[in-house]
């Protein structure tokens, strides 16, 4: 039985999710689906990049990922398909794959035979989703080989320190940023505030901010039982900074 991991943009007040899985099982009553998330904030290529990679190797070999996040459907942008670590990944050519290409990863675009209209406004029911039975049928959906796939640019190596940013923000209002994590030493810098980086919540008392290493391995900035977004009204892109 094939797994497929879905992480969209999408939310659930919508139909949009529900519809790929229709699309999915209408072709494919064999197969197993888990969503990853469809809370990524809209149109946050970076944030969902980082949970995509964050998460991916706790699928079994053979997964198949589809990803939408997708703020250029519709343009010339390509759709594509990576080959990493015997797991299978689809989705847009806009840099949501960044963090797992490497020397071991394969990206082709895709071509797949579509019967019927494509939308211009929702690929990942008419080509992505469809791509991926496709695969699960043992079709070819390989096109042309590519070597120089969109990347999108993450935390800054300056030496002393890296500078980054805010990319997501977890239902509990913890931010995540984009600087890889160097373990507990040094310190996270956030508008006017110097933290010290700690290992965990209870680290500090209830109500106070703390910056720590969070489970995807990155540096995140969180309240102990409260919520950093809300209390300090942050927003992605708002810079952060690691010092050594």
């Amino acid at each position: 039985m094939k797994t497929v991991a879905l992480l969209t943009d999408f939310g659930l007040s919508d139909e949009f999710v529900g519809v790929m899985k229709g699309v999915l099982f209408s072709s494919c009553d064999y197969v197993r689906v888990v969503d990853i998330t469809h809370g990524i904030e809209p149109f946050n290529i970076k944030g969902a990049a980082i949970l995509l990679y964050s998460s991916y190797n706790f699928f079994p070999e053979d997964t198949i990922f589809v990803v939408v996040v997708d703020p250029g459907v519709g343009t010339e942008r390509k759709p594509i398909v990576l080959f990493k670590d015997k797991r299978i990944f689809i989705g847009p050519d806009n840099g949501v794959f960044s963090l797992i290409m490497g020397e071991n990863t394969e990206v082709y675009t895709i071509e797949v035979k579509i019967n019927g209209k494509i939308s211009p406004t929702f690929h990942g029911r008419d080509i992505f989703i469809r791509a991926a039975i496709s695969y699960i049928k043992n079709k070819n959906i390989k096109g042309e080989r590519l070597y120089e796939p969109v990347k999108i640019k993450m935390a800054e190596d300056r030496g002393g320190y890296v500078m980054g940013e805010i990319v997501h923000f977890d239902s509990f209002g913890n931010a995540l940023t984009d600087i890889q994590s160097e373990g507990y030493k040094g310190s996270i810098e956030f508008r006017d505030m110097k933290l010290n980086i700690l290992s965990t919540f209870g680290d500090v008392k209830n109500g106070e901010i703390l910056s720590y290493v969070g489970s995807r391995g990155f540096y995140e900035l969180g309240i102990n039982q409260g919520n950093f977004k809300e209390k300090f009204n942050a927003s992605i892109g708002e810079p952060v900074i690691y010092r050594r």
